[in-house]
Parts: C-alpha cells; sequence; structure tokens
C-alpha cells in the first residue's frame, strides 16, 4: 500500500483536476502516480511535458531503443511499478517475452541485442546505478554507434526514468489492476505540447 493518499480525479480541487484533464487529452493516463503527483500541482504540471518529451516522439532514436532504456533503468533500480508499465509499451512496439526476460537479468545477455542496443543498456545500466562517470570503456561503446546529440538523449532519458523509478519506490507506489496498465496507443505531436504549453503553462513551446 502506497505511504501517500491517491487524489481521486473526481474528488480533486479545480487546479489538480485540470491538470488531470489537460493530461488524458495529451495523450497520458491518469495513473497511480500521477495522482500521487497531484499533491504537488506546481510539479505536476511541468512533469507532464518532461514527461512526453522522453517517450521518443521527438528525438532522432528509435523508438525500440527509448523503451529499452526506461525498461532496463527500471530493473536496475529495482522499480517493479515502472517495470510493468515499461515492459507492457515494449510489448505494443513489438518486444517479445524472451527479450523482456533478457532485459530482467544481471547482466543482460548480449546474444538477446545488437552490439548497438547492447551498448544502449550498458550505458543506461551505468547511469541508473550512478557508475557512468567511472565507466569510461560503456561510453567509449556508445561513441561507436551514436553522436553526441544522441548519447546526451539517451543520458537524459535514463536519469529522467531513474528519477521516477526513485519516487515510485520512496512513496511505495501501488501497480494498477490488471487492464489499467495498458500503455496509451496514441503519440505525442508538438501541435499537442504546444496547446498542453498555453494552456496550462502560460507560456509557448518549440516544437523544435
Amino acid at each position: 500500500m502506497a505511504r501517500i493518499s491517491y487524489i481521486s480525479p473526481g474528488d480533486a480541487a479545480p487546479e489538480v483536476a485540470r491538470l488531470f484533464q489537460a493530461h488524458a487529452e495529451l495523450g497520458g493516463r491518469v495513473t497511480n502516480f500521477h495522482r500521487l503527483l497531484g499533491h504537488i500541482p506546481w510539479f505536476y504540471k511541468w512533469y507532464i511535458p518532461l514527461q512526453n518529451s522522453v517517450k521518443g516522439d521527438f528525438g532522432r532514436l528509435p523508438k525500440r531503443i527509448v523503451q529499452l532504456i526506461h525498461i532496463r533503468a527500471s530493473v536496475v533500480n529495482a522499480c517493479a511499478y515502472c517495470t510493468s508499465h515499461t515492459s507492457a509499451l515494449g510489448q505494443t512496439l513489438g518486444m517479445s517475452n524472451d527479450e523482456l526476460d533478457a532485459l530482467r537479468a544481471d547482466p543482460v545477455p548480449s546474444p538477446a541485442f545488437t552490439e548497438e542496443e547492447a551498448a544502449v543498456l550498458r550505458w543506461t545500466q551505468a547511469v541508473a546505478d550512478n557508475s557512468a562517470r567511472r565507466d569510461q570503456a560503456a561510453f567509449a561503446e556508445l561513441q561507436r554507434w551514436f553522436d553526441e546529440g544522441q548519447i546526451v538523449e539517451i543520458t537524459v532519458i535514463a536519469a529522467v526514468r531513474t528519477m521516477v523509478n526513485r519516487i515510485q519506490e520512496a512513496l511505495w507506489t501501488d501497480l494498477e489492476e490488471p487492464g489499467e496498465v495498458e500503455p496509451a496507443k496514441r503519440g505525442t505531436d508538438s501541435t499537442s505540447l504546444e496547446s498542453y504549453a498555453r494552456e496550462v503553462l502560460g507560456g509557448s513551446q518549440s516544437s523544435t
């Protein structure tokens, strides 16, 4: 049972209810995690675009690689809640049960993934367990496959997911009932985020 109560959309204060609605319209789901964030709406309203920015709809990385990062970071950080959610989205992207099982192994079996993917997974682990600064070999392997912009993107995704993992574990977020974990199928486009920025954040947001 979670350490903090969940805010129900039906009982939320007007400001929080507005955020729940805006989040749903952006193509997201109001999960138990978001219901916890409803306790601090000043953060939640900024977190929504951050979350959407690392889903793989805007960067240059293939969505499969983005999701490998999310899943592996969640496993490394022992976050069952995030592992369940990120694995469900991985399945919608075509990941097999064998691949998902491999992502939960330690170390990840190298034959299960391409060399490029293995390099991403090794770096993700280093970022998640805070050993990246010392792991020059993992960084050098990443440089074989990705340019600087992509490396920054990989690192940011792993770090943001790690942040979320730590919050979930600290507050004991409960996994939703079966069926509620079903991931949102619709991606996020720049027009939707710009609309959110105008309506909720009170400013414009570039589509680049």
